[in-house]
């Protein structure tokens, strides 16, 4: 994305020098020489980590209730050749959370349900909600503590159809398992849906700076934007539908 948008940059600048526009062609090109090491080297995606991060707390040990739900949201499958679907990379630390989870809160004697939230928008196959059930039984999770949530294409569905879930079952704690950097996003959809959850970072994601640029920074950088861009259209959405409210 960053890439892209540099590279758009470029050929902006391009036209403009075609159509003469001097000024506004150079400052571009100076913004898109900055911008290139200010990614590349990490500056720019370790700050804007932290306000996504640095707000949620590992916990070892949660405080359990005696009915509680664990939701894990999906981050899509893959299918390579010969082989049928399986995690993405990024899906495996939210697994084992939710499985670490689950078991210390077995070891309580209270009740424990995992929802696995998450469906296949990509291609025709077994959605995120079905491949993440079948590595959580791999596990040890017991198959009648795991519900599915098989449709949900994005965030906001994934708060959205699991809170339908939600109001059939009653639970004390609710707990949600996502990677920390989606965290904030994520909690944002499903307070917006009425559910509380205790948030619960299944990882974090560590920069470490470097004097030239690298492509890794460039790849951590997407992903930290694809999140800001998000929050900002979750309260973009809810401005239109005030605006729409007020004016019906």
């Amino acid at each position: 994305m960053i890439i892209v948008i540099l590279l758009i940059l470029l050929l902006i600048t391009g036209l403009l020098l075609f159509l003469h526009a001097k000024k506004t062609a150079i400052a571009l090109w100076i913004f898109a020489i900055i911008l290139w090491p200010i990614v590349g080297t990490g500056l720019l995606a370790s700050f804007l980590l932290k306000p996504l991060q640095d707000h949620y707390t590992y916990f070892s040990t949660p405080h359990w209730g005696k009915r509680n739900i664990i939701v894990v949201l999906g981050a899509q499958v893959v299918a390579p050749p010969g082989t049928t679907e399986r995690p993405r990379t990024i899906s495996y630390p939210r697994i084992q959370e939710a499985a670490r989870l689950y078991f210390s809160c077995r070891k309580t004697k209270n009740e424990c349900v995992i929802i696995a939230s998450g469906g296949n928008s990509e291609y025709k196959g077994k959605s995120e909600a079905t491949v993440y059930k079948e590595y959580l039984v791999k596990l040890g999770v017991r198959t009648a503590d795991i519900i599915k949530e098989p449709h949900s294409e994005n965030t906001h569905q994934n708060a959205e159809f699991t809170a339908a879930i939600l109001e059939t079952r009653k639970f004390d704690k609710l707990f949600l398992v996502t990677s920390g950097v989606h965290l904030k996003r994520a909690m944002l959809y499903f307070s917006h849906f009425g559910t509380n959850p205790v948030a619960m970072p299944a990882d974090y994601i560590a920069i470490s700076k470097s004097i030239f640029p690298s492509e890794h920074h460039f790849t951590i950088t997407d992903s930290v934007v694809h999140e800001y861009l998000g929050i900002v259209a979750y309260y973009f959405y809810n401005i239109m539908d005030r605006i729409k409210s007020h004016t019906n």
